[in-house]
């Protein structure tokens, strides 16, 4: 730093004062000012011979390096991987049924985490590019006749983990396979997601059907109103972690 603003030095009034390569400047902190500067900014240098300003960042905020690693920046979360940032979980406690089937997977009706919409589903906007999503989905599901509930794991409009493409086989996240038209059968998925984003994601759970069958979530076919018959529920919950 070659130059430096003060408003006093030794005493004297402010003004532009030069200092030697390699010299340094006697006194307290106190008698050096910098008059746009309020308590908390951060000086930084952000060229060649040149200091600028970070103002204060808000409470619970940390110091971090911005995406070009030129400049600190404000960040709502410290460095260090694994840290859980937050968690949201959407319920689903009704049904729902559909006949569509083979690779047409469609979405299962309810809402998201705070009850709005019409889609099953969870939506979560991550802090930071960084970090990921941890997701998991339990869903029950019943069927006419001994068949087979195909299951998928979908990220706004995007698969984001399905087995590979086998012929003409249907891949799949997951599948819940029901003996009886008395039966249902719940189906669990984990996955770790990389989105990198930090606009709102959707992520949800769509179904299909093995071809001539209807599905059926948290109840079976037959369900009759009886104690012999039971309904159930089905979450899907997102974890995001810090990179």
């Amino acid at each position: 730093m070659s130059k430096l603003l003060v408003d006093e030095i030794g005493g004297n009034a402010a003004a532009d004062t030069t200092i030697a390569s390699g010299k340094k400047i006697a006194g307290t902190a106190s008698q050096f000012k910098m008059t746009d500067v309020v308590q908390g900014d951060v000086l930084y240098g952000s060229a060649a011979d040149t200091l600028s300003r970070l103002p204060k960042g808000a409470a619970a905020q940390v110091l971090s390096m911005n995406s070009g690693a030129t400049a600190p920046e404000w960040a709502a979360t410290a460095a260090g991987g694994g840290k859980i940032l937050q968690v949201i979980q959407s319920t689903k406690k009704d049904t729902d049924s559909t006949t569509s089937s083979g690779t047409t997977f469609v979405d299962i009706a309810g809402t998201d985490q705070d009850a709005a919409g019409s889609v099953w589903c969870v939506k979560i906007t991550p802090a930071a590019t960084s970090s990921k999503i941890l997701c998991t989905y339990t869903a029950t599901c019943g069927t006419s006749g001994s068949a087979t509930v195909q299951l998928r794991l979908v990220r706004d409009s995007t698969d984001v983990f399905l087995a590979d493409a086998a012929g003409s086989r249907v891949t799949t996240s997951s599948i819940a396979g029901v003996p009886h038209n008395d039966a249902m059968q719940s189906s669990s998925m984990t996955y770790l997601d990389s989105p990198s984003s930090t606009s709102e994601l959707t992520y949800k759970v769509q179904w299909a059907a093995i071809s001539g069958h209807t599905v059926y979530c948290n109840r079976s076919l037959t369900d009759t109103d009886s104690a012999s018959y039971q309904r159930s529920a089905s979450t899907i919950t997102v974890v995001e972690i810090g990179a």
